[in-house]
C-alpha cells in the first residue's frame, strides 16, 4: 500500500469511525481512481504536445529517432 492510500485509509478511519483494512474495496476503488487520473494526465500532456507541435514530434524525439538508424 502506497503512502497516499495509507493516508486515505487513516482519514476514513478517523473521520467516519470505520475500520478499513488494507484489502478493503474502498481502497481498491481509490487506487483505481488515482491510476486513472495519472493516465489521463499523461494523455492530456501528449495531446498538448501534439497541439503545440502540430502533430510533429517533439524536438528531442526527432533527433533520437535519427540516431537510432
Amino acid at each position: 500500500m502506497n503512502e497516499r492510500v495509507e493516508k486515505f485509509r487513516q482519514q476514513l478511519q478517523k473521520e467516519l469511525g470505520l475500520t478499513v483494512g488494507p484489502k478493503d474495496p474502498i481502497l481498491a476503488e481509490f487506487l483505481a481512481q488515482e491510476e486513472f487520473r495519472e493516465e489521463m494526465a499523461a494523455e492530456h500532456q501528449r495531446m498538448l504536445i501534439a497541439t503545440v507541435f502540430g502533430g510533429r514530434s517533439a524536438p528531442g524525439k526527432a533527433a533520437r529517432s535519427l540516431d537510432a538508424r
